[in-house]
């Protein structure tokens, strides 16, 4: 009996120094190591294939809706991963992966991957080879650090310790072309629990994340209007109908709207950002066309814009003896005549300036046979010896546009600059890719964007996982900004949060103020959508790690609630 005893009390003392020597960030985490996860993402592998991607796909921008390259690039990493996915979702260049058994729960993670009409001014080694576009945005690093992400879910998936199903979502079009509710009406979400998506702040230092429970940022919407008048000699004014004059009204009324309509404490904002009309200096035009943008807090908010806008345009048209009328969600022409400009054969020929291969009949074959899985409601897999029905297999040579790059660290802490490999990159489809739900292509008439308002509960738990991987200082409250972000789609469908990852010099703006640096310490790092937009490289393990965490934080929730 005292034998027995004193081995009860041996075992009770192992097991609370086992607890002791425990950190109570694994203690408390069913497991989970966050802090592991994070030096996963560090470790020389993680950030090789990181950096590699990101650097790859900041090389090829693609503008919305024709992110043919960035597709393969993104399908043939995650062939060599062996990770099933289904490419040209929803009629797009969209892919869709899958990790884990499939069954409940099913958690997304999102990442955007076009780019914009800007012509790069940064003198980066990697900068654009496609003039005119650029990642001004961030999107490569989005889909870089999701892909590098989906490695260890991939590990963790074959260990067996992954206790649900992870969906990838890399979508097109978030630049105004509401790629995001293409991929959410195609079905991304079917099945899906709650979603998460980050988005880079250079507003925001390396080491540090931002967000807010609620409305995050705002709805967002684009209007087309035209004054028809009676053009002449501009000599003879009364003679005519001058819709330049009429339109000049147009575009100072419609800021009543937000100054003597709106309630001061209810955010909306009216941009005329375009205004075209006439050809000569003595001849006054027929017609004036405007564009621009609409902003509100809440849908309600966006309707009652809409309304307004058109209420002034054909009221203001009339005051002058015109007419005026006015579309929503027309697609950005500059963005249209840009992305019709795909300049396939001259990307293709230096497919390998940065030491890739040069894209040729194997990258063709492996897009037509994506494309025939696709049409058979299939999922891509580079898994097994051959293709079986409704399955692809690509090639996993370069694909993960890391394996030969190099990287270092400079003193700073600062990953130095290196090339990086570019992978084969398949030629776009000849003709439109075939869309089950019957949109037009290119699309013309693109919805307004919803606010993006994240869940309480999802961002507490984002919140947390930000807190066990970085620490309670690395979380930051920031400002509801009035931008817009389709990711909304996804927020509309299911529980969901954003999340900004700082990708600000060090030492910069901490003041939780994502639109201007209220801090003493003035932010110098150029704004998303500048010509000269970079990224501190230093954020993008924190990226990886942040993937991951969200989705073993929402698997420990799952378990604890059941």
């Amino acid at each position: 009996m005292a034998f027995l005893y004193h081995r009860h009390l041996l075992l009770l003392l192992l097991h609370l120094l086992l607890l002791l020597l425990t950190p109570a960030h694994v203690a408390a985490s069913g497991g989970v190591t966050f802090q592991a996860i994070l030096e996963e993402a560090r470790g020389s592998n993680g950030l090789a294939m990181v950096l590699g991607l990101r650097r790859a796909l900041h090389e090829i921008p693609e503008l919305m809706f024709r992110e043919f390259r960035t597709s393969a690039m993104v399908q043939e990493t995650l062939a060599s991963l062996g990770i099933p996915f289904q490419p040209n979702f929803a009629g797009t260049t969209g892919v869709v992966a899958t990790i884990g058994t499939g069954a409940e729960p099913i958690v997304a993670l999102r990442a955007d991957m076009d780019a914009l009409p800007i012509m790069e001014e940064t003198d980066v080694p990697f900068k654009s080879r496609h003039p005119g576009k650029m990642h001004a945005c961030g999107h490569d690093a989005h889909t870089a650090m999701l892909l590098a992400a989906a490695r260890i879910l991939q590990e963790r998936a074959r260990a067996g310790t992954l206790a649900g199903t992870v969906r990838l979502i890399f979508q097109p079009a978030e630049e105004g072309g509401a790629g995001g509710k293409r991929m959410v009406d195609g079905g991304a979400l079917r099945g899906v629990s709650a979603a998460f998506a980050l988005h880079v702040s250079p507003k925001i230092p390396a080491g540090y994340v931002g967000s807010r429970p609620g409305m995050l940022l705002a709805g967002s919407g684009r209007f087309n209007a035209t004054v028809w008048g009676k053009g002449g000699h501009a000599a003879m004014p009364q003679f005519t109908a001058d819709p330049i004059l009429a339109a000049a009204h147009v575009v100072s009324s419609l800021q009543a709207i937000v100054s003597r309509e709106t309630d001061p404490f209810a955010s909306r904002v009216v941009s005329v950002t375009q205004f075209h009309g006439g050809s000569a200096d003595n001849v006054i035009p027929d017609t004036v066309t405007l564009r621009g943008t609409y902003r509100a807090t809440t849908k309600e908010g966006l309707a009652d814009l809409e309304r307004r806008i058109a209420d002034i345009i054909d009221a203001q048209a009339r005051v002058f003896g015109c007419r005026g009328s006015v579309d929503y969600g027309m697609m950005d022409t500059v963005q249209a005549a840009a992305a019709d400009d795909t300049d396939t054969g001259a990307a293709a020929s230096d497919g390998g300036a940065s030491g890739g291969a040069a894209s040729g009949d194997a990258g063709v074959s492996e897009s037509s046979a994506a494309a025939e899985a696709a049409e058979a409601g299939g999922f891509c897999s580079s898994t097994g010896g051959g293709t079986a029905e409704g399955t692809c297999s690509a090639s996993s040579t370069g694909s993960t546009g890391s394996s030969s790059s190099s990287s270092s660290s400079s003193s700073s802490g600062h990953i130095e600059s290196s090339a990086a490999e570019v992978p084969p990159l398949s030629e776009p489809p000849a003709e439109p890719l075939a869309d089950p739900l019957g949109y037009d292509w290119p699309p013309t008439r693109i919805p307004a964007y919803p606010p993006t308002v994240n869940d309480v509960s999802m961002h507490a738990l984002g919140r947390d996982v930000v807190q066990k991987l970085l620490g309670s200082s690395a979380y930051l409250e920031v400002d509801p900004w009035m931008a817009g972000e389709d990711f909304s789609f996804y927020q509309e469908a299911v529980p969901g949060a954003m999340f900004f990852l700082g990708v600000g010099a060090s030492g910069e703006n901490k003041s939780g103020d994502n639109n201007t640096s209220s801090s003493s310490s003035s932010s110098s790092s150029p704004p998303l959508h500048s010509p000269v937009f970079t990224i501190n490289e230093d954020a993008l393990p924190i990226g990886v790690a942040l993937h991951v965490g969200f989705v073993e934080g929402f698997f420990l929730e799952k378990r604890a609630q059941a």
